[in-house]
């Protein structure tokens, strides 16, 4: 989905490695996973205690193919917890960690439908599930000043994407891909009625900044990545050819004046 700037990954994959923003936490499971497996080589003890009863939290809302982060405290320290979407098994084989804490994201299928849905996290040892609701809402719209501009035009007022459907003050990513690739190209804050604008022109090391004939695909996502709107599109053109000035036609030369012959004339008939 996206990256920061300059940095293509696929569309459904959001992350930066340089902003908080667009990082997802690292999963537990293999850190879990590996020390699990460091004490029994040691002949050490698995037993444990939850330290308490197990709860969690995750997005309120999230759209289709927007991404969760569902979490969880309270389980026994390095057991093994499964995930159910709705009542269908979705992820197993990761673990609390050392304090009995999980942080996983959750991808919403493209084809969600719009409602109530749940995630369910069950400890292998504490045996306590651990049920999380949150709604799916429709994908935020998406609007384009144009879709159609030369590459002058792109240069001099780009094209401007408006988006509504976002939480008031929400930080919205606005993204641009070209070839099935989407690149990070900046951000704003939802206003108070859920809109967001960004215009895409060129600039320095952005996606636009040098080859940029072609069609554009463009979406946006809310900061934490569990909203995703609809996408658009725009082509750029190159600029029309000038055509060459019209050679002026070459005057004719003026016919020779008539030699006058002398002598008398003569007539026969």
């Amino acid at each position: 989905m996206t990256t920061l700037e300059g940095i293509p990954v696929s569309s459904d994959q959001i992350t930066s490695a340089a902003s908080t923003r667009f990082r997802r936490k690292r999963s537990v499971t293999f850190v879990a996973a590996s020390i699990v497996a460091a004490v029994v080589s040691l002949g050490g003890p698995l037993t444990a205690e939850a330290a308490s009863s197990p709860t969690g939290g995750v997005n309120a809302t999230a759209t289709p193919s927007g991404t969760l982060e569902a979490t969880g405290s309270g389980f026994v320290p390095y057991e093994g917890v499964s995930l159910t979407y709705d009542t269908e098994p979705a992820v197993t084989g990761f673990s609390a960690d050392k304090s009995g804490w999980i942080d996983i994201a959750v991808n919403v299928p493209d084809d969600e439908t719009v409602g109530p849905h749940t995630i369910t996290f069950t400890g292998v040892t504490s045996d306590t599930p651990v049920v999380l609701h949150f709604d799916v809402v429709a994908m935020p719209t998406i609007t384009l000043s144009t879709t159609n501009l030369t590459a002058s035009e792109v240069a001099s007022t780009g094209v401007t994407a408006t988006v509504s459907g976002f939480t008031p003050g929400q930080s919205v990513a606005f993204l641009i891909g070209n070839g099935g690739v989407d690149s990070y190209d900046g951000d704003v804050v939802a206003k108070a009625d859920g809109t967001a604008a960004y215009t895409y022109a060129v600039k320095a090391g952005g996606p636009l900044s040098t080859g940029q004939i072609g069609t554009y695909s463009v979406r946006a996502t809310s900061g934490d990545m569990s909203m995703l709107s609809q996408s658009a599109s725009f082509t750029v053109v190159a600029d029309p050819t000038a055509a060459a000035p019209a050679v002026p036609a070459v005057p004719a030369a003026p016919a020779a004046p008539a030699t006058p012959v002398a002598g008398n004339a003569s007539f026969t008939g």
